[in-house]
């Protein structure tokens, strides 16, 4: 733009009104400017003309006051009429100041002549609204008078010093762009944070988004011409920035929903293709299928069905296809398969002849069958505040628990012996899971199987009976195990029965218990040795079994000593303490003070030393017996013939001696010198039971009124039927109705 200085104005067109026409056309050629209607074009049309003839200001302005001049001499003889509507006060004054009719306005007369033309925009109307052009006739002619003028290239004058190269201020080159370069190069661009400026440079602070509009601001507003003009074109200006940077936003948004169209496309592409070649293995499948209903088919026209010829085709299916075969629960097409035939195989089945029959097939197709252990199909109940777990029986448990499981209980239930364990037990090690589903198994021995032994040991007598419980109770052990102990208790009382009148001469009743040592608990067991065993080995070693070096038996001896290993090791040397050692003593004493011979006496003790076993010889009690007789025969030597006078007894020597105490080893205290002969009331109807083969067992209950403890006698193991009593002052009450009564023997044999 150019500016105006002192410079460039004569000094004949200063000053006031009438003196100043460089100032007058400077207005007319804003005026001119303006008449354009776009006063930013005005400006960048006179910059262009400047680039492209290289014309001053000075020769533009010359040439234009030059055809003024000429113009302000035509008389326009309309001029001053506008006073006819007024009083005419206008050109009285004017012409006081020296204007005449004609001429122009000024000292020279060389001002305007005619008035300023305008025209009218329609009502309500904006700027160029539709094309509408703002300029009067008087702007368009001057306009084109001053593109005919500027077209013709001026003559340039010589300069002084014109060998001198001039200097040419550098001009940077105005790059312009289109809307989809400037939209194109920021999407390439990566997005920066925008930040706060303020721009200061104007009448008023604001805040702007980019120091560029910094410059252009100060430019717009460095002129006051035209201000609505100019505030117009800069909402032009913004409005046409912010629609630029509303599609550029617009172009990056719909870019990025075309990436995600193309990936959604990808994607679904895949799936078409994942699907179409999931359509294809299905239809692989269904052929498999097909021919697997062709040949159960055939099979099933057969007398006797095979299992073996679906093997190929199952192994094909879970092979090649092991998603479809989860996905689509292809476990119970094979189960339906198999069905058929397996229920025909089966119809003449014998499980406890032949417990393998289908075993191998079913054997091989494990891995074809859910269970539900494996499977997550659970169903949930809500009652109030409970929850519980119901498992649905898949496929595979359905058609062993109606097909397979009814043959096998009911060849347990009419043909199986209990004596005779061996198909039973072949059956269940066969058949355990998880190929048989886990309810099955434990229902055939909680249903079928626990209840005949059960019956069979409550009828199995000892007296009469040749065949011990543990010859075909003992290989149940492996696959029952704890679920035997229940049984342990009425067996213990059917021992005792057979130990009422035992002789530890009779080695049976060894055969019997010895079976039991790891069975029963051990504090079972040692309360029951305790109570039932060890009185009868005192008795024999107390009463009957003598010492007699002459002539020794060691017939009692041997068969007392045969029960070390069932009892425990104080208690079975405590009973040589006090039985056995008394009366060796005795007889070493009586041998010392009897004319001794010590070659005799010596080989006596060592051949007593060796018929004790080497655990024994080791215990403190036993070591110390024998430590007793060395010290009873050293004391004799050293007396000489002094011994049978002088030499003390062995009773009477203070010799410290270990106390057993049987409570440590968590079973009943007894005094093994004594025997229990006194029967206490409740062993009494104990032993009454059991002679009658009488089931007696505790209830773990207690009566109401007076505290005693309750009892069932007769009915059954599982508590069906018998009597409830309880017993007080030897005298047996059983409940009839709701009283108690005392019954004795006769009336409860006759109830139960």
């Amino acid at each position: 733009m150019y500016n105006n200085t002192e410079d460039d104005v004569e000094p004949g067109f200063r000053g006031g009104l009438g003196s100043s026409k460089m100032d007058t056309e400077d207005e007319e050629e804003e005026d001119m400017d303006s008449g354009s209607g776009m006063g930013q074009q005005s400006s960048a049309f006179d910059d262009l003309l400047d680039l492209r003839f290289g014309l001053t200001k000075r020769k533009r302005k010359a040439q234009f006051f030059s055809k003024q001049n000429k113009r302000s001499h035509e008389a326009d003889q309309e001029f001053g009429k506008f006073e006819q509507h007024t009083k005419g006060i206008g050109l009285k004054l004017m012409q006081k100041m020296g204007y005449k009719l004609g001429e122009g306005l000024g000292a020279e007369g060389t001002g305007i002549v005619k008035p300023i033309e305008t025209k009218v925009r329609p009502s309500k109307m904006g700027l160029a609204y539709r094309g509408f052009d703002e300029r009067t006739d008087k702007a368009k002619s001057e306009k084109n008078d001053i593109v005919e003028k500027v077209s013709i290239k001026p003559v340039q004058k010589e300069k002084p010093n014109a060998w001198r190269k001039s200097k040419k201020p550098k001009t940077a080159k105005a790059e312009y762009k289109t809307a989809d370069e400037v939209m194109n190069e920021s999407e390439t661009t990566a997005p920066v944070q925008p930040m706060k400026i303020v721009d200061m440079t104007g009448p008023q602070v604001r805040e702007i988004s980019s120091a560029s509009q910094i410059k252009s601001h100060a430019i717009l507003d460095s002129s006051s011409r035209l201000p609505e003009l100019r505030h117009n074109l800069r909402l032009i200006v913004d409005m046409s920035k912010s629609d630029l940077e509303h599609f550029t936003r617009e172009r990056r948004i719909q870019n990025e929903k075309k990436k995600s169209l193309n990936q959604d496309v990808i994607r679904l592409s895949t799936l078409v293709e994942d699907e179409a070649k999931r359509i294809s293995q299905l239809d692989e499948v269904m052929s498999i299928l097909k021919e697997c209903d062709r040949l159960l088919t055939v099979t099933l026209s057969t007398d006797s069905p095979e299992l073996n010829v679906f093997s190929e085709l199952f192994e094909k299916l879970f092979t090649n296809y092991p998603d479809e075969f989860v996905v689509y629960g292809l476990d119970a097409a094979v189960v339906s398969i198999i069905s058929p035939v397996l229920k025909k195989s089966l119809s003449y089945w014998e499980p406890l002849g032949n417990p393998q029959l289908g075993l191998q097939e079913l054997q091989q197709w494990s891995q074809l069958f859910k269970t539900s252990s494996s499977d997550t199909n659970v169903k949930t109940n809500y009652n109030g505040l409970s929850r519980s777990k119901e498992k649905i029986m898949t496929p595979y448990e359905n058609m062993m628990f109606n097909i397979w499981l009814p043959k096998v209980r009911s060849a347990i239930n009419n043909d199986w012996n209990v004596r005779d364990f061996d198909p039973a037990i072949r059956l269940l090690e066969n058949w355990r899971p998880p190929l048989l589903p886990e309810f099955i198994y434990e229902n055939i021995i909680d249903q079928l199987i626990m209840p005949k032994l059960i019956r069979e040991v409550d009828s199995w007598n000892p007296r009469n009976d040749t065949e011990m419980v543990h010859q075909w109770l003992h290989p149940w052990l492996p696959l029952l195990r704890e679920r035997l102990d229940p049984l342990y208790a009425n067996i213990r009382q059917k021992f005792r029965l057979i130990l009422q009148n035992w002789d530890p001469a009779d080695s049976r009743a060894l055969e019997i218990l010895r079976p039991w040592k790891n069975v029963f608990q051990p504090t079972d067991m040692q309360s029951f040795l305790v109570k039932y065993i060890l009185p009868k080995l005192n008795e024999t070693m107390h009463a009957k079994f003598q010492i007699n070096p002459r002539k020794q038996e060691l017939e009692l001896f041997n068969c007392v000593m045969n029960w070390r290993n069932l009892f425990v090791s104080d208690v079975f040397c405590k009973l040589f303490e006090t039985e056995f050692f008394q009366k060796w003593l005795d007889v070493l004493y009586i041998w010392l003070t009897h004319n001794p011979n010590y070659v005799e006496i010596r080989q006596w003790y060592l051949f007593w030393k060796e018929l004790f076993p080497q655990e024994m010889l080791t215990d403190s009690l036993i070591e110390a017996q024998f430590m007793r007789g060395l010290s009873l025969i050293d004391k004799s030597i050293s007396l000489g013939r002094e011994a049978s006078s002088r030499l003390p007894h062995p009773s009477s020597e203070q010799i410290e001696q270990m106390d057993f105490n049987f409570e440590s080893f968590q079973i009943p205290s007894v005094n093994p010198n004594t025997m229990d002969t006194e029967i206490s009331f409740v062993e009494l109807v104990e032993e009454f039971a059991q002679e009658r083969n009488i089931l007696f067992l505790p209830l773990n209950k207690t009566h109401k009124t007076s505290g005693k403890s309750l009892y069932r006698m007769g009915g059954t193991s599982e508590g069906i039927g018998g009597v409830t009593m309880f017993f007080q002052d030897d005298v047996m009450f059983v409940k009839k109705g709701q009283d108690w009564q005392p019954v004795g023997f006769e009336e409860i044999l006759e109830m139960v």
